[in-house]
């Protein structure tokens, strides 16, 4: 359990668990690692604070049910009573629907968001002279807006999509962020000290808690909550010469040459050393 969240316990909203974030799920025992309860006054109200507290779980590093448990509760036939043991098989294609274009481009919004504000904070403190022009994220240009762009993967019927995410940046500190093409938006935020963030973005403020685990982005938001991968970079041998040639992350110059032609190496050992930048 790489993160665990679960929402506010109260008069109300009760959490029954053995386990806390960064346990290990073992597959030698029930694989429920959580009972949500909540009571209400009657239906309607119980099934509000249901939808409520299943917005707010948050499990990272195992699969869970949380996102179906939420389709359940939502559908009409389970919000009058109308229950039997063939709800799922009946209602199957109305419970197991894609996230929409638009609720997909919300969220990868917001992890592009996230690993905006992570770039923030984090490169400074990498910089000799966190003080220098080279050291801020403000993307700050003259006479021209910075412009990038990064590739977020998100799996759809089990094959991988490449989201492309296009970013502008605003001399007010916000973005203007475009997702495959779409309409831009404007999307600005911080980070809050509970790791969540505060979003503005249509016009509206939202709070997702964006986790990163290895090489995955969970972006947590109701309905605008996407798994996405990020990108890494390939340093291994090129397609054309996989034997003989390596492609370096930037052009460079190299300056010392620490072995000869026949000479044996071990894995892992220097072989040049390049200098670049």
């Amino acid at each position: 359990l790489a993160h665990l969240r679960p929402p506010a316990e109260s008069d109300y909203v009760r959490v029954d668990t053995g386990v806390r974030s960064q346990d290990t799920v073992s597959p030698f025992y029930d694989p429920m690692i959580a009972k949500l309860v909540v009571w209400g006054e009657d239906r309607e109200t119980a099934m509000r604070r249901m939808r409520r507290a299943l917005k707010d779980y948050q499990i990272v590093g195992v699969p869970s049910n949380v996102n179906f448990v939420g389709k359940v509760v939502d559908h009409p036939a389970f919000v009058r009573g109308d229950l039997d043991t063939t709800f799922i098989e009946k209602y199957h294609d109305q419970l197991f629907t894609k996230p929409s274009t638009a609720h997909i481009a919300d969220a990868a919004a917001f992890g592009a968001l996230y690993v905006l504000l992570q770039e923030s904070k984090t490169f400074p403190a990498t910089s000799q002279d966190p003080h220098s022009p080279f050291a801020v994220t403000s993307g700050f240009r003259v006479n021209y807006a910075h412009k990038r762009s990064m590739t977020l993967g998100l799996e759809i019927d089990e094959q991988m999509k490449n989201v492309l995410v296009d970013i502008e940046y605003n001399t007010d500190q916000s973005y203007k962020i475009t997702v495959d093409g779409g309409d831009p938006q404007t999307v600005a935020g911080e980070r809050l000290e509970d790791g969540s963030l505060r979003a503005y973005l249509h016009g509206q403020v939202f709070h997702p808690t964006v986790f990163q685990h290895k090489n995955a982005l969970h972006v947590m938001c109701g309905e605008r909550s996407a798994v996405f991968s990020l990108p890494v970079q390939d340093f291994s041998m090129s397609a054309g010469d996989s034997k003989t040639k390596i492609d370096a992350p930037m052009a460079g110059k190299i300056v010392k040459v620490l072995v000869s032609e026949g000479d044996e190496v071990a894995q892992g050992a220097p072989l040049v050393v390049m200098e670049a930048m």
